[in-house]
Order: structure tokens, then sequence, then C-alpha cells
């Protein structure tokens, strides 16, 4: 999975929502057609648009059945970071807070200068920040950082692995986990009406974290 922001509308809106290219889609539809007898009920579908709204609702549903819940541990997974490659099992012992973004989405940009704040007010009593980038082209991300620098780690994940893995269906997507690598916490976009819950949940985890 990747994420393209100059791709076809109804391409970037399913693979933002969904987590699907549009090659993805239609592989996975031959699958959703074989498995549910829909081919003579997509043959009579008029136009493209009701293909793609309709395709978008199947595999939507199939994304939310495999994403990644509260709960559950993270996927294991490996991030290609400035120090190398980092498998994120590696951060257990911490309050990892994971951050998917891209240099395309405004929410995003907001969101780096408090995610600088928690790295500065937090690093020290047990939390980490990973913020895993999906842009197709690294320069792009390169030229946001180089506008809104970060404090913490940043991952390059230019194939979409791992946004897939964990099921990403919003920009930014966040998912807080604990010492064990457990999700405790999940957050879709980001607003500055969002802060306040989010620091809470932080300082709940870096609280349990001390506790232990």
């Amino acid at each position: 999975m990747a994420f393209h922001p100059n791709g076809d509308r109804a391409d970037c809106a399913l693979e933002i929502q969904c987590g699907y290219t549009t090659s993805e889609y239609a592989n996975d539809m031959l699958w959703v057609q074989n498995r549910f007898s829909m081919k003579s009920t997509l043959a009579q579908l008029a136009t493209t648009s009701i293909k793609t709204l309709l395709c978008a609702a199947l595999l939507c549903a199939a994304a939310a059945a495999n994403a990644v819940k509260v709960g559950e541990l993270a996927p294991s997974v490996r991030l290609n970071t400035a120090k190398g490659e980092v498998p994120l099992a590696s951060l257990k012992g911490r309050v990892v807070y994971v951050d998917f973004w891209a240099s395309w989405c405004a929410p995003c940009k907001a969101s780096f200068p408090w995610m600088n704040t928690m790295a500065t007010r937090f690093q020290d009593k047990g939390l980490e920040i990973v913020a895993i980038n999906v842009d197709t082209a690294r320069p792009a991300a390169e030229r946001f950082l180089a506008q809104v620098p970060a404090k913490f780690t940043i991952a390059f994940e230019p194939t979409g692995t791992v946004a897939k893995q964990f099921a990403v269906t919003a920009m930014p997507m966040s998912y807080l986990l604990d010492a064990e690598g457990r999700v405790i916490y999940i957050h879709s976009g980001f607003k500055p009406a969002d802060t306040a819950e989010l620091e809470r949940a932080i300082e709940r985890a870096l609280a349990n974290l001390k506790r232990s």
C-alpha cells in the first residue's frame, strides 16, 4: 500500500480511507467477486464511480476487520530510520507513540509542533515518539521536515507495508503502545482540540510505566 496525493480522486480516497492501492483493490475485488458471487451484480453497475463506491465500502469493511485494535500487540515491524533499521519491538520498556504522516497532509503539519512538545516534556519519563512517513517520494518528506523539524524519531516507509500492517485508515493516525508493545489508544486525524485527550492518554501510560 502507498498513498498517492496526486492520483485520481476516487483512487486517492480509496487508498487513504481503506489502505489499498488501485492495483490491490482490483486484485482483491476478484476475491470479493468469487467469495460473494457478485459478478453479475457488479456487471450491472453502470458507472465507474458507483463501482468505486461499492468496492470502497467492501474493502473498508475488510480493512476494519483486520485493523489493529486496542488491547492487541502492535505488529512486529522494522522501521527505516536515520540510525538504520530499527525493530519496533526494540522499544519495549518504554511508552511508544507511533504516528503515521505524509508531507501533503495539513493536519500532519499541525501535529508536529505538538509532538515536539511531547518529546521534550516526556522523553526523560519514558516516552518514545516514532513518526512514520508514508510518502512514495522521500524528497517530499525531507522538504516537509526542513519546514517542520522533528525532535523525535522519523521513519520512512514508501512501500506502505507498515501502514498496511497497522491498517491505517486516516492521515495522520496514531497508536499509543504500552511498555509491552500493546496498543492502548488509537487516534485518527489531528486537531488542536484533540491534544488534551492525547496528553491524558500519554500521562496515564507513563504513570502505569512508573508503577510497573
